[in-house]
């Protein structure tokens, strides 16, 4: 891949519309310019309980549920109760916005958790302080009538949307840009917002290329040949035990415990979503209990031992 790695600034069409650019870093020759569109909503990366400024380590995907001309708004809007942005936005066409520089944090992740990673402060959330959000120009589903008629998911009422591979190819770019100057972002780090938010958010939904990108070096995927033996799984022979197991370690891999407002099935669904998106039912079966395995196996086992194994 034709790679640019000069600063440089002019004018490019896009929609019909002449915009002003900057080059951010390194971009790809063949995909439209990276363009500056300034959101005022940014936050300083420092962690108030460690006292210092911190490095992103996790790089979380969205779908905007919205047009550009309504994302890019909603950005710049002030004034807000609950203050929005992104540190990219990458349109249907394959053209990248930044927002927010990614020395400072966006306001992307809302209510969250990823690996003790929370805050109830909404003016500093620690996922927002701890993360790089892109967003991708996509209606996620249906939800009116008027609307075209969208792709159906096993386990799923939704119609989906599918992604254009324009901005596909533009997002895994600039993934590659990304992860190329943060390489303490692990592939397990690489999620999507129903991941760190599930039953609140879907995006950026079963549709979304996982494996695509995982197979281009950006975020983790299940291979079951490298499967491992797990004593605290292996030697689980009733159902009951299965299912406690899977929970206990979706929540080892990063999801959140279930609660009065999120349940056992949101929790798995965001995972199928991710890592089974041709069925979504959120029921712990099987294959998903394999997949898991594959998932541990491959990326958080510590010396050969599961990370349920005290050492």
């Amino acid at each position: 891949m034709l790679l640019s790695c000069h600063e440089v600034g002019g004018v490019t069409m896009h929609r019909g519309k002449k915009i002003s650019y900057v080059f951010f870093g390194i971009v790809p020759l063949w995909a439209d310019q990276i363009i500056e569109n300034y959101s005022p909503h940014r936050l300083p990366r420092y962690d108030d309980k460690l006292g210092q400024e911190i490095a992103p380590n996790l790089l979380v995907l969205h779908y905007t549920a919205e047009s550009l001309a309504n994302t890019q708004a909603l950005f710049a809007k002030t004034h807000l109760p609950n203050p929005v942005s992104a540190h990219y936005t990458i349109d249907v066409d394959g053209a990248i916005f930044q927002h927010v520089p990614e020395n400072l944090a966006a306001r992307h992740t809302g209510v969250a958790y990823w690996k003790g990673l929370e805050g109830p402060d909404p003016s500093q959330k620690k996922l927002n302080i701890y993360s790089i959000g892109i967003e991708h120009v996509n209606f996620g589903f249906k939800v009116k009538e008027s609307q075209p008629t969208g792709v159906t998911v096993q386990g799923s009422d939704k119609e989906w949307y599918p992604f254009d591979e324009r901005q596909i190819e533009s997002s895994i770019a600039l993934c590659k840009k990304i992860l190329a100057g943060n390489n303490q972002i692990k592939p397990y780090n690489i999620l999507g917002h129903s991941d760190i938010a599930p039953r609140r958010k879907h995006d950026p939904g079963p549709l979304f290329p996982w494996k695509k990108f995982a197979q281009h070096g950006i975020g983790a995927w299940p291979d079951i040949s490298k499967i491992k033996k797990l004593p605290c799984i292996d030697l689980c022979h009733d159902e009951q035990c299965k299912k406690n197991w899977f929970m206990q370690h979706l929540h080892l891999w990063g999801y959140r415990l279930p609660d009065a407002e999120v349940a056992n099935e949101d929790i798995v669904r965001a995972f199928h979503m991710h890592f089974r998106p041709e069925n979504i039912d959120g029921k712990i079966d099987d294959e998903s209990i394999t997949l898991l395995k594959a998932l541990i196996s491959e990326y958080t086992l510590n010396q050969g031992s599961c990370p349920c194994q005290k050492r």
